[in-house]
């Protein structure tokens, strides 16, 4: 129920503002994302209202970097200047929801397999929800009436808390359940393209 709200809460200033002459905007972005692992990519779809150079509004992507996870998030743009090609910065935050991740498997969940197979219960990982920060700069060109590409930088945050419960040898023969909890902060930058209406 908490995620229904947020969700409706980052569309709520674009209904607020259609009132008031503001007009609709919508970007698509594929993008690299590289850091301390491996390369990795992304796809976002965000729109809004925009009016005098600025565009507010919301979006969802997939990101694939390291665990993969689908971020939900508000967004401002600020274009300047009024010819075809305009420089821009922005900024979004969000949540970070996890995506279908395959849980490794533990080699002391399987050293517990072998000592009391009739107790093992396989490792299972659970994700809570984390936050997602994007900040960067970038230009559009505009070549059409209704629609140009952009190109940008940025540096971006994710978070993602990872609980895995798993059976473990206790020494004296005996089996006990333990959850371990991982917490995770991946700091990437990222390269887009995109097509904005």
């Amino acid at each position: 129920m908490k995620n229904i709200i947020f969700i409706a809460l980052l569309f709520l200033p674009c209904m607020l503002f259609a009132q008031q002459n503001w007009k609709p905007w919508g970007v698509g972005e594929a993008g690299l994302l590289f850091g301390t692992y491996e390369l990795s990519g992304d796809l976002r779809l965000q729109g809004g209202m925009k009016k005098a150079g600025w565009l507010l509004g919301a979006g969802a992507g997939t990101d694939g970097y390291r665990l993969n996870s689908i971020p939900v998030y508000a967004q401002v743009r600020k274009m300047m200047g009024n010819k075809n090609m305009k420089p821009f910065v922005m900024g979004s935050f969000g949540a970070n929801f996890a995506g279908k991740i395959d849980a490794p498997f533990e080699d002391l969940s399987f050293v517990t397999m072998l000592a009391r197979p009739d107790l093992f219960v396989p490792p299972v990982s659970t994700y809570r929800t984390g936050t997602y920060v994007d900040f960067g700069a970038g230009l559009a060109f505009r070549t059409h009436k209704k629609f140009g590409f952009n190109l940008s930088l940025s540096y971006t945050r994710k978070t993602q808390v990872e609980d895995v419960t798993q059976s473990i040898f206790n020494g004296t023969g005996g089996i006990e359940t333990t959850t371990n909890t991982n917490k995770y902060m991946m700091n990437r930058y990222a390269f887009r393209i995109g097509m904005q209406l």
